[in-house]
């Protein structure tokens, strides 16, 4: 059985839906008191309680994705995302497999190795929390899969949205021509995640990066729509490094998961319900 912690959110969402889709036993928690599905906790991890439930797999999908916050806020959400989520799951039997859902962001800006066992540096509030967690993961006792993620795209998030919005309206809009990500899929990182029982850190990434501009020149070619404008932004002064992929040799030898592509990232994401 599956407990999905933070099932309200992007990714926890998606994974609900696929568990329901195979029929798989699980539960997932919501801050939302007002229960909709009998597989719905309510759980509020500022006053983390006992579930009389034992499930197998527990999969983290929680975390405050803000680069910059205040000191106050960050003791605040260190207790959450770190304290207050260790603390919950010290609950359950030392048999249950943790899988821990972090980010390229430990990496900070280097673009040196970037390998499973590359220095972490992280720089922003969210590379922190994210390296402080492994951190903690990894010296709880339990079977624990930690995977690393590069940018995840879906049109479910606010800026993508706004983007395929504007696209369908024919109208130009703004993307970074100096900023480089290293997109996967919604499809791609619910897929690799789930029947994993193998513990450790791994990499999930594309196979190589772009540009949010050459991303978004990509997107209007296959959608037909070759004569909308791209208006070139700079994100930052200076350009971040060209290639900001995970290396995944580690991952494909141990769990036979290979990089994707970025035309099947394109697909999924245009595909996407």
């Amino acid at each position: 059985m599956y407990l999905v912690v933070g099932g309200d959110s992007l990714i926890g969402s998606e994974i609900v839906k696929t568990l329901t889709k195979k029929k798989k036993s699980f539960f997932f928690t919501s801050r939302k008191k007002n229960k909709k599905k009998h597989n719905q906790i309510f759980l509020d991890l500022i006053n983390p309680i006992k579930l009389n439930i034992k499930p197998k797999t527990i999969i983290l999908c929680t975390g405050n994705s803000k680069l910059t916050i205040s000191k106050k806020k960050y003791q605040i959400f260190n207790k959450i995302n770190t304290i207050n989520t260790l603390k919950f799951l010290k609950q359950f039997k030392k048999n249950t497999r943790i899988i821990f859902l972090s980010s390229e962001s430990v990496f900070g800006y280097s673009d040196y190795g970037r390998e499973i066992n590359s220095k972490k540096n992280p720089i922003s509030f969210y590379g922190k929390q994210k390296s402080n967690m492994e951190n903690r993961l990894k010296n709880l006792g339990y079977n624990y899969t930690i995977f690393r993620l590069s940018k995840v795209v879906s049109k479910r998030i606010a800026f993508f949205n706004e983007m395929i919005k504007k696209i369908k309206k024919g109208k130009p809009f703004r993307m970074y021509s100096n900023y480089y990500f290293s997109p996967i899929s919604l499809k791609y990182l619910i897929k690799n995640i789930l029947n994993v029982s193998k513990n450790g850190t791994f990499h999930l990434s594309n196979r190589d990066s772009l540009s949010y501009s050459d991303f978004s020149k990509i997107i209007l070619k296959k959608m037909c729509k070759d004569n909308i404008n791209i208006i070139k932004d700079k994100k930052i002064s200076k350009p971040n490094f060209p290639s900001p992929k995970l290396k995944m040799l580690l991952t494909s030898n141990q769990l036979k998961i290979k990089p994707q592509k970025i035309d099947e990232t394109i697909r999924d994401f245009l595909h996407e319900k």
